[in-house]
């Protein structure tokens, strides 16, 4: 991984600081996006003894606003000529309902659509050559809909909510590999297993309760984290694209989540709400 550069969204805990910390160990350059200076500090912290922080600079991004992610952007642009490997990994379960600036709930943007509009920033500015894609997926699509008219859910429920941003995120993985076929950047989607992370720690005071359960129950962030350095470091996998991965094998989807007229039609939907053209701008 020596001279290659990876981006890393929800980076300082769970399983993207694990594969961030493991990467920057193999000589990749990380940038580990988290969503608060606090919490980018203690990632710091943590790899004090690393000898690695060379490798890792931590940024603050709030995910659940637009204006946020273009910030972002300027700033990638500004100071990375390429990013080889984007692992859109950022995620929450929300029990109750909220919505950003622009009105949209915050499920939906801060799992999916903040990454839609990043990795189409990033491509649209030529940011992504021969670059590999990695969408954090989850099981959890196997029971979800799309409620294409209503994706902001008028009848809110934190389940259906993160199934529906996850099964998006497939939709997303399939239609852009489509796109990017003949672009030699490959996109891939993974569900990493039940990992004892922190999705739940944006939901007041009852989250460390709800964090230490979730532990209690998943794996360790070291075993999540080995699906996505195998997509990010393997040879053997460097020409596959728009699979679906449960760990490091390869899964067949349901056939709702296998639909390319749903996935263009996400795709259409998802532009209009960021603000962009239909068609990639890449060169």
């Amino acid at each position: 991984m020596h001279n290659k550069t990876v981006l890393i969204t929800g980076a300082t805990s769970g399983i993207g600081f694990e594969t961030a910390k493991t990467l920057a160990e193999k000589g990749a350059k990380v940038i580990g996006v988290g969503s608060r200076e606090s919490s980018c500090l203690r990632a710091k912290n943590k790899l004090k003894k690393k000898n690695i922080l060379e490798n890792i600079e931590f940024i603050s991004c709030d995910f659940s606003e637009k204006n946020n992610i273009l910030k972002l952007r300027d700033r990638l642009i500004t100071n990375y000529s390429n990013i080889d490997v984007l692992i859109n990994n950022a995620g929450v379960i929300l029990l109750k309902k909220s919505t950003n600036s622009n009105g949209i709930e915050k499920t939906i943007f801060i799992n999916y659509l903040s990454h839609f509009l990043l990795t189409r920033l990033l491509l649209d500015n030529n940011k992504l050559q021969n670059s590999r894609i990695i969408n954090v997926s989850s099981i959890a699509y196997e029971k979800a809909e799309i409620e294409f008219e209503n994706l902001n859910l008028s009848t809110y429920h934190w389940m259906k909510a993160y199934r529906q941003s996850k099964l998006a995120l497939i939709l997303f993985t399939k239609i852009l590999a489509n796109k990017l076929n003949e672009k030699n950047i490959t996109v891939n989607s993974i569900h990493p297993g039940l990992i004892g992370t922190n999705l739940l720690s944006k939901n007041g005071w009852i989250s460390p309760f709800l964090n230490i359960l979730l532990k209690l129950f998943g794996k360790s962030t070291k075993t999540g984290a080995k699906g996505l350095i195998y997509l990010a470091t393997s040879d053997d996998i460097k020409q596959l694209t728009g699979k679906y991965f449960e760990g490091v094998n390869i899964t067949k989807l349901l056939n709702h989540a296998d639909d390319m007229k749903s996935a263009k039609k996400l795709w259409d939907i998802s532009s209009k709400l960021c603000g962009l053209n239909t068609d990639l701008l890449i060169d």
